[in-house]
């Protein structure tokens, strides 16, 4: 979970410092300190003889083979979607040539309610490292690295091959439905999903720990907040079995109190990052519109100028895509309930086992059909003829 939470951290300082117009210090102090207390840490390991380099396991050796592999091919790749030069990679350069957050003044970023949660890590990057396109694709792929090596903290027993292949067939069915994204761009789409699993990873990881899954929970999800406005969505999943896991976990007999405590903290710190956005952008645009802002009035400016035949194309085109065997994702959805179903089966009557996976099968369908809905009402009600 290091790696993660370190990410994460840094972004939510930046996001800090830039709410505070202190961009500049911040983003030039925090890679240096990093490079000094880096090599304190080698120095003082190696007075003490503790610096031992120890045998590299099979997983983490896979993940750097892998880290290596495409982080190579990234750095020389070239940015080619649209929407990187519409905002995502557009907001980077902004923040690097201007060390400040877009004003009402800057005509040149066109999303101005777009949080900037993966943009300040990209420009952490570029900020040290130079600004190159490649830089930054480098510098999402290791946010990206990141939590899926942190989803490895789930496995307990790391030497067990069958599990980690598990794990990293997980991994390569990513790469395979990510096919309308990809990594080598600077779209969130696939960032967003990849922070809630390493959050939710956090959750199990450190179930037995309130304090220690609390602050991850904290620091992941705040951060998962304020990558884009739809990542609210996930928050609420991750969020959901933070309570949940609270509300059962038995370990040091913690009172109805303390628990209530713990929840209220927790859910409170994670989304004041996104409420200080809402605030920021309301004190710094005013009542100004923007493409995706999260305001009533827009949706329903939105929503009016679409006639019923519209609204009867979109819905007609949406269920002939979700419903369709053909498409990517739905192949998708299929083997992932057939998968649950044929374990499920197995362990209950070959192997005469318990199991949760129903309840698995139940929520996955039901966050996915939520996820499917929020997309339709997107295009009904946030999206431009």
């Amino acid at each position: 979970m290091a790696w993660i939470l370190q990410a994460t951290a840094i972004i939510l300082l930046l996001y800090i410092a830039s709410l505070m117009n202190l961009l500049s210090f911040f983003g030039l102090i925090l890679p240096r300190i990093g490079v000094i207390l880096g090599v304190y840490f080698i120095i003082d390991n190696w007075r003490r003889r503790h610096f031992v380099f120890t045998k590299i396991s099979l997983v983490t050796s896979s993940f750097l083979g892998y880290f290596i592999l495409l982080a190579g091919t990234l750095y020389h790749s070239r940015l080619l979607h649209y929407d990187n030069f519409s905002h995502w990679a557009l907001i980077v350069k902004y923040l690097l040539t201007q060390q400040a957050l877009p004003d009402m003044h800057s005509h040149i970023i066109g999303f101005s309610s777009y949080p900037i949660g993966t943009s300040l890590w990209c420009y952490y990057f570029v900020n040290f490292v130079g600004f190159n396109e490649g830089v930054m694709l480098v510098a999402q792929f290791c946010l990206i690295m990141s939590c899926l090596y942190a989803m490895v903290a789930v496995i307990k027993d790391k030497s067990n091959l069958l599990t980690v292949s598990v794990m990293f067939l997980v991994i390569v069915l990513f790469n395979y439905f990510n096919i309308a994204i990809r990594m080598n761009n600077l779209l969130v789409d696939f960032v967003l999903p990849l922070l809630t699993l390493a959050a939710i990873a956090g959750i199990v990881n450190y179930q037995k720990n309130i304090y220690m899954m609390s602050a991850t929970t904290i620091i992941v999800t705040s951060v998962l907040g304020i990558v884009k406005n739809n990542g609210t969505f996930f928050v609420v999943i991750v969020l959901c079995y933070y309570v949940f896991t609270v509300i059962k976990n038995k370990t040091g007999q913690l009172s109805f109190a303390k628990k209530s405590v713990f929840v209220l903290g927790t859910v409170g710190l994670t989304m004041t990052p996104y409420i200080l956005w809402l605030w920021h952008i309301k004190n710094t645009f005013g009542q100004q519109l923007s493409k995706h802002e999260v305001n009533v009035t827009a949706y329903q400016n939105i929503y009016e100028a679409k006639t019923p035949a519209v609204i009867n194309r979109v819905m007609q085109s949406f269920l002939s895509h979700v419903f369709s065997p053909a498409t990517v994702p739905t192949q998708g959805i299929i083997m992932i309930n057939l998968l649950f179903i044929i374990t499920i089966i197995i362990i209950s009557m070959r192997l005469h086992q318990k199991n949760h996976l129903i309840i698995g099968l139940i929520m996955t369908n039901l966050i996915i059909v939520g996820y499917y809905l929020g997309i339709l009402m997107m295009f009904i009600f946030s999206m431009p003829n």
